[in-house]
């Protein structure tokens, strides 16, 4: 991907972003939940796991490996695969009939741990430079993965409170996604395990983030709550707002 189609990107997720946030901005409710460090630890986990096999021997002896065990012909399933959980992603909203607000903080979310994910991929893949298994160029890490595991974990966080077999449904691709640009001698194993931490890692902080955030935001109360008493008496009359 050329420098000025990169910008071209960056600066289209940032126009929905801000327009995301507006709208997100009007949903005053807030869901008390507890910081989860879990995600880190996945995210972490991978991106170290994908450094230690990084190793050209290792590496090379697993895509010989695979080389010996499947014979798989080139094809656009693993582009298309990528954005499968996105496309879950918004027909569970569809489904489900989330509230536009609920879309929109979700979108937020989408957007912020793709472009996070993105941009920590293209810089890494610039500055490392690795040969891929074919002889391409910018092999580490794999873009495709974090792309595929990033969307993946958006819609788990989005619907693990109403449904789990949809918020899970978006793994699978993803990691299938991974697989297949081993088999089709595009990644080593250690792009697509580093990706797919790096795709988990940014998406995990965006909405521990959201969390963290909000426990210093001011909360708007809802005017229905509000009641307001009067009364009279000896002293004059009173009134009296409860919120």
């Amino acid at each position: 991907m050329s420098k000025s189609v990169m910008l071209k990107y960056i600066l289209i997720y940032l126009a929905v972003f801000f327009t995301i946030q507006i709208a997100a901005s009007q949903d005053t409710t807030i869901v008390k939940r507890k910081i989860d460090i879990t995600g880190y630890f996945l995210g972490a986990g991978l991106i170290t796991t994908g450094i230690i096999v990084n190793k050209d021997q290792t590496k090379r002896d697993f895509r010989d490996w695979v080389r010996k065990r499947t014979d798989v012909k080139q094809s656009s399933l693993d582009d298309i695969l990528q954005h499968t959980p996105v496309f879950m992603l918004y027909l569970g909203d569809l489904a489900t009939k989330k509230s536009g607000q609920e879309v929109a903080r979700q979108t937020r979310h989408l957007l912020v741990s793709q472009g996070m994910t993105l941009a920590t991929v293209w810089a890494l893949k610039s500055a490392v430079n690795a040969t891929r298994p074919n002889g391409g160029p910018r092999s580490f890490p794999s873009g495709h993965t974090a792309y595929a595991m990033a969307g993946a974990n958006v819609l788990y966080h989005s619907f693990k409170d109403d449904n789990l077999w949809l918020a899970y449904s978006g793994y699978l691709p993803a990691i299938v996604t991974g697989v297949y640009r081993i088999l089709k001698d595009k990644h080593w194993i250690s792009d697509v395990l580093t990706g797919a931490g790096i795709g988990i890692l940014f998406s995990h902080f965006s909405y521990q983030f959201d969390i963290w955030n909000s426990r210093t935001r001011h909360v708007t109360h809802d005017p229905a709550r509000v009641q307001i008493s009067m009364g009279v008496g000896p002293g004059g009359v009173g009134m009296a707002v409860q919120f």
